[in-house]
């Protein structure tokens, strides 16, 4: 019996999803009892109330054994290494979350809500796993079944760190400033 890890990395703000990340846990425990829930990362000052809510609700949900909020932390590669998941969870727009990169990185597995960023970097879903933004039930079975799929990750991860070399790397990143520049300097 090996707990199942699930982990979340981000600002403590509304847009992030926290708590929508905490009604899939409680929705993936019903699944399985072996999930575990990390949630890594401090708030801004004036959102410290937001912190308070999220762990009013995980109390008053009785989910305080399973979901661990470890506050700010320095050691993301280390986390990441002991996640069997990483759930990008926000609800706002995200352009570029950057945390799914190091997921990939450290090839762990990547959920992540239907949103902007999150669709891209996951190639639609080619990448990772996209989850619907506010259905808690059906996002808990499409993670539990995907997490059981072995193959399915292990391509996931495979093409996820193909792709992010190609299309956000540094290397790429320059090559894509040089041609605006190159593109700029021609049509003047």
């Amino acid at each position: 019996d090996q707990n199942i890890t699930v982990t979340s990395i981000g600002r403590l703000v509304p847009g992030k999803g926290h708590k929508y990340f905490i009604e899939v846990a409680k929705e993936l425990l019903k699944l399985n009892n072996q999930y575990q829930f990390l949630i890594v990362g401090d708030t801004f000052p004036g959102y410290e109330s937001y912190e308070e809510e999220l762990k009013t609700l995980v109390t008053q949900n009785d989910l305080h054994q399973t979901i661990h909020f470890l506050g700010y932390r320095t050691d993301i590669e280390a986390i990441l290494s002991k996640s069997d998941l990483a759930f990008h969870s926000s609800i706002a727009p995200d352009s570029l979350p950057t945390v799914i990169f190091e997921a990939i990185k450290m090839r762990v597995p990547v959920v992540a809500t239907e949103l902007a960023g999150a669709v891209e970097i996951l190639d639609n879903g080619n990448c990772g796993l996209l989850l619907p933004l506010n259905n808690a039930k059906k996002a808990a079975d499409l993670i539990n079944n995907y997490f059981k799929d072995e193959k399915l990750k292990m391509l996931n991860i495979e093409k996820a760190i193909e792709y992010t070399d190609q299309h956000f790397s540094p290397m790429q990143f320059k090559k894509n400033i040089l041609d605006i520049f190159k593109t700029t300097m021609i049509s003047k």
